[in-house]
C-alpha cells in the first residue's frame, strides 16, 4: 500500500510485506493518516480486502 500527499505528492508511508490481512490495512492507516490532513490519495495493489478496510477507517 502507497500512501502520498495529494497537494505535493510526497509519499507518507510505505507497506510491503509476504501476506496482508485487514487488521494490518488498519494499523497502517491509522498511523499515516495521523500525518495527513482532508484525504489523502491511497493507492493499492487493488487487494480485495482494502475496499472493505478504508471504508471503515
Amino acid at each position: 500500500m502507497l500512501q502520498q500527499l495529494l497537494d505535493s505528492w510526497e509519499i507518507v508511508g510505505v507497506m510491503v510485506t509476504e501476506w496482508r490481512t485487514s487488521i494490518d490495512v488498519i494499523k497502517f492507516a491509522r498511523e499515516i493518516l495521523k500525518y495527513c490532513e482532508n484525504k489523502p490519495v491511497i493507492k493499492t495493489d487493488r487487494g480485495p480486502w482494502y475496499r472493505w478496510t478504508l471504508q471503515r477507517l
